[in-house]
């Protein structure tokens, strides 16, 4: 219990400590970045929500995409997403279901660079993973024969 707490005391004593690094000396400060980079509150979302046991690190979208794609998730292409705001991956769940990754698209700038958050600025429902079904394919129409037509 006492290791916990400990933990926690250091926990809360590193993000004050990163606060105020940001506050003084901006983001700009190539160390600064790193540390902030590597502290991303997306790593620990998406290690709770695809279930890696490892620690993983990305700077770019195109490298999400391939951890992504290692892990078993499609890209989905934005024309078909839910709302253009939400970028997509999906993967198969089995039984008639799939896992809707969403990752809100500013998380990225325009060069699709992750961008800088931490604990304090970010939300956590900027990443989220729902279970749905799969959808049926429309059965074909039945096939029209002369008998059916009334003339």
């Amino acid at each position: 219990m006492q290791i916990i707490e400990t933990l926690s005391t250091t926990a809360e004593t590193l993000n004050q400590m990163v606060k105020f690094l940001s506050e003084q000396h901006g983001t700009s400060d190539k160390a600064l970045q790193e540390i902030l980079l590597s502290n991303h509150p997306i790593f620990q979302k998406l290690r709770n929500l695809t279930n890696t046991p490892y620690r993983f690190l990305f700077y770019n979208r195109a490298e999400l995409d391939t951890w992504l794609k290692v892990r078993g998730y499609d890209t989905v292409p934005p024309a078909s997403w839910d709302d253009p705001q939400h970028m997509e991956w999906t993967k198969d769940a089995g039984s008639d279901e799939f896992l809707l990754l969403k990752i809100k698209a500013g998380v990225f700038d325009e060069s699709g660079r992750l961008r800088v958050f931490t604990s304090e600025n970010w939300d956590p429902k900027w990443v989220t993973q729902e279970k749905r079904a799969q959808e049926s394919p429309e059965p074909e129409p039945a096939p029209v024969s002369d008998e059916d037509i009334p003339f």
